[in-house]
């Protein structure tokens, strides 16, 4: 076999090269892979799911999104957090308001008739009644408006929040309803 050339073996250079210049690919994995139309659900379940999910939602909040409010919540907790001073101003008026209705409930207490430490807006006429004014109605009457007022300052005046956020945030108006 003089003058002809062997192929099927290598040159002695290349003889420690695998015998497939090629590169091995490794498998991919099974969510890279081809998609599967029998592992694919419906488009038409997955949303009928989501507004099954959706409908359950609404009827527990009473049709009020719940994204709202929990965005503002957000905003909220994130202004007020990175505002250590309008937590120590918090904490002072909150520990103010302490002292004066625990002074408050022991002159009631005692059969004094203290005036109040705090009187409602004009507008609100929720303690006109004069049952209010007797112990231990009184108590919860002063109770209920210092919470306000206290909550009223906690949503309001954080530096970087807008004032329509302050206004109108689910902690304002919940807090508000709550007392």
């Amino acid at each position: 076999m003089t003058g002809t050339h062997d192929t099927t073996t290598k040159p002695k250079s290349l003889a420690i090269l695998p015998d497939k210049l090629t590169p091995q690919t490794a498998p991919l994995p099974p969510e890279l892979g081809p998609i599967c139309t029998a592992d694919t659900p419906d488009k038409s379940a997955v949303q009928s799911i989501d507004r099954a999910a959706k409908a359950q939602l609404a009827k527990l909040t009473q049709g009020i999104s719940p994204f709202g409010p929990a965005s503002t919540s957000f905003d909220w907790g994130l202004h007020l957090a990175s505002s250590p001073g309008k937590q120590a101003q918090l904490f002072e008026k909150a520990m103010k308001k302490a002292t004066q209705l625990g002074m408050y409930t022991a002159r009631a207490a005692s059969g004094k008739d203290p005036a109040p430490c705090i009187l409602p807006l004009g507008y609100d006429h929720r303690f006109d009644a004069p049952e209010w004014q007797k112990w231990p109605y009184s108590l919860a009457y002063q109770n209920s408006l210092m919470a306000q007022k206290w909550w009223y300052n906690a949503t309001n005046d954080i530096d970087g929040l807008l004032r329509h956020d302050e206004q109108w945030s689910c902690h304002s108006l919940s807090a508000r309803s709550l007392i």
